[in-house]
């Protein structure tokens, strides 16, 4: 995949929470200690709202912070959809899996806090519904991994 066009993103410092991202508290839970160790390494961090199961099915995500969509993926196994944003602040690549939407488009420049997509269940409708979120300080050599 090449990269996309050098644009002019902007470094406003603003950071937020990928999900409810206004509130005080913002309302998640992590799912991560259940991961079944027979799956490989898990490289992020699974966020799902506090009621659990599919209660956060069709919930927003958000911009971490500001940045550039790298890339839009359609129905990778196990992921889902996914989106990967470049942010050249910080230098960090965020990577969030198993979105039901997606609401951007490849190269398309993204402010912190903005929509980019909404909660899923993965490929094939494979997990209760939640948020995977990796935070990369590195770019893989390919996207699927």
């Amino acid at each position: 995949m090449l990269p996309c066009p050098e644009a002019d993103v902007p470094r406003s410092g603003r950071y937020f929470w990928p999900m409810n991202p206004m509130r005080s508290r913002p309302d998640f839970g992590f799912m991560d200690p259940n991961y079944p160790t027979d799956w490989g390494l898990h490289t992020g961090v699974d966020l799902n709202h506090p009621a659990g199961g599919n209660s956060d099915w069709g919930q927003p995500l958000h911009a971490l912070t500001d940045g550039q969509v790298e890339a839009v993926l359609r129905n990778v196994p196990p992921w889902g959809n996914l989106v990967i944003l470049w942010h050249p602040g910080p230098g960090v690549w965020s990577r969030y899996a198993h979105l039901d939407q997606v609401r951007v488009q490849r190269c398309q420049v993204v402010t912190a806090g903005q929509v980019i997509g909404t909660v899923g269940r993965g490929h094939n409708n494979r997990f209760t519904a939640h948020l995977h979120l990796d935070i990369l300080t590195r770019r893989p050599a390919r996207w699927e991994d």
